[in-house]
C-alpha cells in the first residue's frame, strides 16, 4: 500500500510525468509488463519504483503461489 501512495505522489501528483500522460502511460505499461513477466530484469528502465514493485510481487508469489498472486 505504501508503495502505491509513494508512486502516486511521485509520478501522478507532482512528478516529472504528472502533466505528461504520453510519458506516464508507457512507463506504467512497462512496469505492468514486468509484473506479468517477473523473470525479466528490473534494471535498465530508469524507474526507481520498478525493483520495489517486483520485490512485492516476488513476496506475494512466495507467500501465496504464483497463480493466486497474479489474480
Amino acid at each position: 500500500m505504501c508503495w502505491a501512495f509513494e508512486f502516486d505522489d511521485h509520478y501522478s501528483d507532482t512528478g516529472p510525468h504528472s502533466a505528461r500522460p504520453d510519458r506516464l502511460i508507457p512507463m506504467v505499461c512497462r512496469m505492468l509488463a514486468r509484473l506479468e513477466h517477473p523473470e525479466l530484469p528490473a534494471d535498465g528502465d530508469g524507474n526507481a519504483f520498478t525493483a520495489p514493485l517486483l520485490d512485492i510481487a516476488h513476496r506475494l508469489d512466495a507467500a501465496m503461489g504464483a497463480e493466486p498472486a497474479r489474480r
